[in-house]
């Protein structure tokens, strides 16, 4: 939580929306966002693109070049323990 109230005010409130949606659906793509969080497709791919800077989210495959589907990893990580 303390990487992404860094992120600014504006992106911060952004984020942590983001983060609840990462919760409910961990495994998510630009498309489910602009849907669940009703963000452009810019403002997606901006925060997608900033999570994962921050090592919050993983691509499940890196060599998809189009509608790439991310992990929310650590979040991932604790049911496979």
């Amino acid at each position: 939580m303390r990487k992404i109230q860094a992120l600014g005010k504006r992106e911060a409130a952004s984020g942590v929306a983001f983060l609840q949606h990462l919760f409910r659906n961990p495994v998510t793509s630009n498309a489910m966002i602009v849907t669940a969080l009703e963000f452009s497709r810019s403002g997606a791919a901006k925060l997608v693109e900033r999570f994962i800077e921050l090592d919050i989210l993983k691509p499940l495959d890196e060599t998809v070049k189009y509608g790439k589907t991310y992990r929310y990893k650590n979040y991932i990580d604790i049911f496979n323990e």
